[in-house]
């Protein structure tokens, strides 16, 4: 068994109504993995949500709650088929798998990766590589899930499929479609998104397109939104990146529209640490971000 962990402490402040700034321990994690059997593995991650935070200014309140982040097995069957059951990271796009705070590039997210499904699954995900090259992925929850508060979404049905292609490595390009159901307020989004990679000497071009379609019960209409990012990383000096991003969000049925830029800078002096800053430049209010995260 291999034990580990990573801590992020973040500093917020934005430029809306009353400019809240805090400073948090946003992330405190133990996770453990290892083998059950040549071809069973195990992981288990604990995390503590805003455990420590100190409000400066503004109106801002701590969640302080501690609950299990992932909890699964894995069974490896072959290289072209492996199950995974359990409570796991929705297996989607190119941002939403980036979980822990360090391997990101800023300590924001784009809007992609937080309205069109849920960033966790509890149930069951069939994935694996073709011999063609394809990588696969696939999942489904019919249940009450693990830690189930601990979600962008609280849901208890929900399937999606996306299927991956490198090529001549440095160009990933994915494709993905599912659904979803939110039990409160009852609803339904229906999901479908396109994302790529693109890699070269000092860095890495990626960007993500999301449409959802959704279906609101409640209110008895049909409505839609979505949201786009092109963000490029570059290593201005040795362990030192800049960062570029251009985020835009529409949701029809809340009437609201976002865009904005974001120029962060991220100094890696190890794969395990990380010291970022950002600003932002939206179109609903500005915003100044840092963090420093560490994995060990």
């Amino acid at each position: 068994m291999t034990v580990g962990g990573y801590v992020n402490l973040y500093y917020e402040k934005d430029f809306y109504k009353k400019h809240t700034q805090v400073i948090e321990f946003d992330d405190i994690a133990i996770f453990a993995f290892g083998k059950v059997t040549k071809r069973v593995r195990y992981f288990l991650e604990l995390e503590g949500d805003e455990l420590i935070g100190f409000k400066i200014s503004g109106e801002e309140s701590f969640r302080r709650r501690v609950f299990f982040e992932r909890a699964y097995l894995d069974f490896l069957i072959s290289e072209i088929f492996k199950v995974r059951i359990g409570r796991f990271i929705t297996p989607l796009g190119v941002w939403n798998p980036v979980h822990i705070s360090v391997l990101k590039w800023t300590s924001s997210d784009p809007f992609t990766s937080w309205y069109f499904f849920p960033r966790f699954i509890t149930g069951v995900q069939l994935f694996g590589r073709l011999p063609s090259g394809f990588r696969y992925s696939f999942f489904v929850q019919k249940n009450k899930g693990i830690s189930e508060a601990y979600n962008n979404y609280l849901t208890r049905e929900a399937v999606g499929f996306e299927l991956r292609k490198e090529l001549k490595n440095f160009l990933d390009i994915g494709i993905n479609f599912g659904s979803f159901k939110i039990e409160k307020p009852e609803e339904r989004i229906d999901f479908a998104g396109i994302n790529f990679q693109f890699f070269h000497s000092k860095g890495e071009i990626s960007g993500e397109f999301a449409y959802g379609n959704e279906r609101e019960y409640y209110l008895g209409r049909n409505s839609y939104r979505y949201a786009f990012y092109l963000q490029n990383v570059y290593e201005v000096f040795k362990k030192h990146f800049l960062i570029l991003r251009y985020d835009h969000f529409k949701d029809k049925s809340d009437k609201k529209e976002v865009s904005g830029y974001t120029f962060g800078w991220n100094f890696k002096p190890f794969f395990y640490v990380s010291v970022k800053l950002e600003y932002q430049f939206r179109t609903d209010y500005d915003r100044v971000l840092a963090s420093f995260s560490w994995m060990f």
